[in-house]
């Protein structure tokens, strides 16, 4: 090197910028560690879904095994079912609420309690 090519620069405070440096430097190895974490978790998400679809696709295979295995039968008439079940609802008897009954009740049985503290009273 010639001795023109050589330039110093004069820094000031050159330990808060060593230190401003060593805390970037920090912080960059902190976000490559957050990177590869969530870099793996990636992969294993992929794993993980690659074996759901597996599992799903053996559950179908069994699935058609099992309806080819079951006997065959006549499905039954739904809509017959249907109507019965909305006649059945239809013919249902709404009974009064007993509510009004309960409370008229509570009432005669506070006035009797009430009549008897009279009658000690006296």
């Amino acid at each position: 090197m010639k001795k023109e090519d050589i330039y110093f620069v004069r820094i000031d405070e050159p330990s808060e910028l060593r230190r401003t440096l060593l805390e970037s430097s920090k912080t960059v190895v902190r976000s490559l560690q957050m990177y590869e974490a969530l870099r793996v978790l990636r992969v294993e998400k992929v794993e993980e879904i690659m074996n759901l679809k597996k599992r799903i696709s053996e559950l179908d295979l069994l699935i058609s095994k099992l309806k080819r295995s079951l006997p065959k039968s006549k499905k039954p008439n739904i809509d017959f079912e249907r109507k019965e079940n909305i006649r059945n609802i239809r013919n249902i008897r709404v009974e009064p609420k007993e509510e009004g009954n309960e409370l008229l009740r509570l009432e005669r049985e506070l006035r009797e309690i009430e009549n008897k503290l009279s009658n000690i009273e006296k």
